[in-house]
């Protein structure tokens, strides 16, 4: 088995989720106050390179930003994972790609707006030829121009690399594409559209199951465990957000699997395999049967990106050398493991917890806010359980270096008012009406929202200590913090 390093190439789409939170949805020419707004970094081939780089690849993406604040923000969180990002272009006239997500009680609207991901054409794929040739495998997905797609998957096959075609969302695909396809990936829905024949025929196995407004299928069983899920179908944007579900009945019927999967061998595509919900996961073996790999249950937190998650550690267990079987039961375990936390790139598990959960089949545990977030004196010396170093206290440093507490200068912005400051410095008997005034501040300011935001995603992947430089340990605005975070 191969044991370096995987190198793995992504070519696809960057997004900014912005998901706006609020009792109902506007309808046309109606304007309403929100409750919250989320930015969250996605885009399926975006996720699918952090997935590659949390799972041990070396990973280079190529792709398309704007030069706006939403590219560099995607571009910081990719390079926070180790991702090189240097073949991803930042055009100038076109803004970043962005998903425009309004929840209201349970239903959404999404708007996309592909922006400069609707500009990354062959002549980048020219550019970054030494992408594609150090890679072992290439990842793609149908975000960008198909004719791109093809374009990346001719030439890949040409340098002799392997190339997986994650065909969603589903789009109308050249018929000669699939000569250049070692394994497609497509989802139940997906399989039907580009195999071209119907779905008439049933066993009589029903399985039923709830599809969320984005065709995420999730299947429960009597006691409301969750099963895992039709992970090809759970890309961005936030599907997690979607929580409109809908009932129905659907048919499993291996001959007309078998039929769909062997049509798309028959169009030039090497190895198909197929989602198929609670079902898990089908492929042909080498006589031309249905073979199957379970799913796993897990207590399901966040859906968005596990298909992304899936492909790439697809990719990356074939890189090492698995069979086809073990490679999707691998890429089963790792989106298994990927819905059992907030976010598409926040929630990629890392080989480490992959394997621990194929060892013990337990997902990760769960934790609380109330036990990730945490308040610490910040004189006292820093210690790895700390986590993430935020001074909140900001009235009396004593003479304490920035530096030493690992500050982010927009943390600032969750500080209380001057006037607040003024009013209460160094007054506890007045501890109450502080905390009460506040709080007052906190859920009225719409900065503090967004970085309330900001540091539940951080506490969500690690813990969180917010350093107070106050007297006393119980009387200081880094515990009032703390509490809201909690609470809201």
């Amino acid at each position: 088995m191969k044991m370096t390093q995987p190198k793995v190439a992504v070519i696809g789409s960057l997004n900014m989720d912005i998901v706006v939170e609020a009792r109902q949805i506007p309808q046309i020419g109606e304007t309403l106050l929100g409750d919250r707004v989320r930015f969250i970094p996605g885009g399926k081939g975006a996720n699918q390179a952090v997935a590659a780089a949390r799972l041990g690849a070396s990973t280079s993406m190529i792709g398309a930003v704007g030069a706006d604040n939403f590219g560099e923000d995607l571009l910081a969180a990719l390079r926070k994972e180790g991702v090189d990002v240097s073949g991803v272009k930042r055009l100038a006239d076109t803004a970043t790609g962005v998903a425009s997500i309004y929840v209201a009680d349970g239903d959404n609207s999404i708007l996309v707006v592909p922006g400069a991901n609707d500009q990354v054409t062959p002549a980048d794929i020219d550019q970054h030829l030494d992408k594609l040739k150090e890679a072992d495998i290439v990842l793609l997905q149908l975000e960008i121009p198909v004719q791109t797609v093809f374009y990346a998957a001719r030439i890949t096959k040409s340098l002799g690399k392997k190339v997986i075609l994650n065909p969603a969302p589903a789009r109308e695909l050249p018929q000669e594409i699939y000569e250049y396809i070692d394994y497609i990936t497509p989802n139940r829905t997906e399989l039907v559209r580009y195999a071209g024949i119907g779905a008439g025929m049933t066993d009589a196995t029903d399985t039923t199951v709830a599809t969320d407004t984005t065709g995420t299928t999730v299947a429960t069983d009597t006691t409301g465990t969750t099963v895992a899920t039709d992970v090809t179908d759970m890309s961005s944007p936030s599907s997690a957000l979607n929580k409109s579900n809908t009932a129905h009945t659907t048919h499993t019927n291996s001959d007309f699997i078998r039929m769909a999967m062997q049509r798309l061998k028959e169009l030039g595509a090497a190895q198909v395999v197929t989602t198929l919900g609670a079902e898990g996961s089908a492929f042909l073996d080498e006589v031309g049967e249905v073979r199957t790999v379970a799913g796993h249950v897990v207590s399901v937190v966040d859906t968005t990106g596990a298909g992304d998650c899936f492909n790439a550690a697809l990719a990356i267990a074939l890189v090492q050398g698995q069979s086809l079987k073990e490679a999707i039961q691998y890429a089963s375990q790792a989106s298994a493991l990927a819905v059992t936390k907030f976010g598409a790139q926040a929630g990629m598990p890392t080989a480490d917890e992959v394997r621990q959960f194929a060892k013990t089949g337990s997902s990760r545990p769960t934790t609380t806010l109330g036990e990730q977030i945490r308040v610490k004196r910040i004189y006292e010396p820093p210690a790895p359980e700390d986590g993430y170093r935020i001074l909140v206290d900001r009235l009396w440093p004593r003479g304490m270096a920035k530096a030493d507490a690992a500050i982010d200068e927009w943390m600032k912005g969750i500080a209380p008012s001057p006037e607040l400051r003024k009013e209460f410095a160094h007054r506890m008997e007045r501890y109450a009406d502080f905390s009460a005034n506040y709080l007052r501040e906190l859920s009225s300011r719409p900065e503090c929202a967004v970085l309330a935001d900001r540091i539940r995603d951080i506490a969500r992947e690690r813990p969180v200590t917010l350093l107070y430089a106050a007297k006393d340990p119980v009387y200081n605005h880094a515990n009032v913090l703390r509490r809201w975070l909690i609470d809201e």
